[in-house]
């Protein structure tokens, strides 16, 4: 058996620790307790854009190692609901501000609800693009699937009831850089 030791791997340049194409780079990790409580939300029932939805989370810095890298971004399950029929579901964004980087919906019938409810299960794992190598903080926004701003939605929280103990809605958020 061989044993290869050596103190440093640079790549071409020699400026730069080298990456394999599909290798993990970085892995940037945060928890969040974010709420939104009993708010009006903003509605979209057309195409999102990067400023659709309603500012749930704002992610700590994350900058990119390499431009041509693709980034995987994760959350754990993030509950949203009304407390009153007023949308028609939720949907989540991440963005930039201007740029949208991933979307998602999750729809439980209003019918599965008692009063006709809207209810959703969001978690994101989408892989996009580096947007090159500057720092950003990437936003989590939240909205209902209706024409308009609608009250009474809740995300990471329960109604008046209060189950769910605070400690327990802790979301874990995940931005992996992957070598492109």
């Amino acid at each position: 058996m061989s044993t290869i030791k050596v103190d440093t791997i640079t790549d071409t340049s020699g400026n730069n620790s080298p990456h394999i194409k599909g290798s993990i780079i970085q892995v940037h990790t945060e928890l969040t307790t974010a709420t939104l409580s009993n708010v009006t939300i903003a509605g979209q029932n057309t195409e999102l854009t990067a400023s659709s939805g309603t500012l749930w989370h704002t992610c700590n810095s994350f900058t990119p190692r390499f431009s041509n890298s693709k980034l995987l971004f994760q959350t754990s399950t993030i509950s949203a609901h009304e407390s009153g029929n007023t949308a028609d579901g939720q949907f989540a964004l991440v963005t930039d501000g201007t740029t949208l980087f991933a979307r998602t919906g999750s729809f439980v019938s209003y019918t599965s609800w008692q009063g006709n409810l809207n209810a959703s299960f969001i978690a994101f794992n989408h892989s996009f693009d580096s947007w090159g190598t500057s720092a950003k903080q990437l936003q989590i926004r939240f909205g209902n699937q209706s024409t308009g701003s609608k009250a009474n939605h809740y995300v990471n929280i329960p109604s008046a009831d209060n189950y769910s103990h605070a400690t327990t809605r802790s979301i874990g958020i995940t931005i992996m850089e992957i070598g492109g």
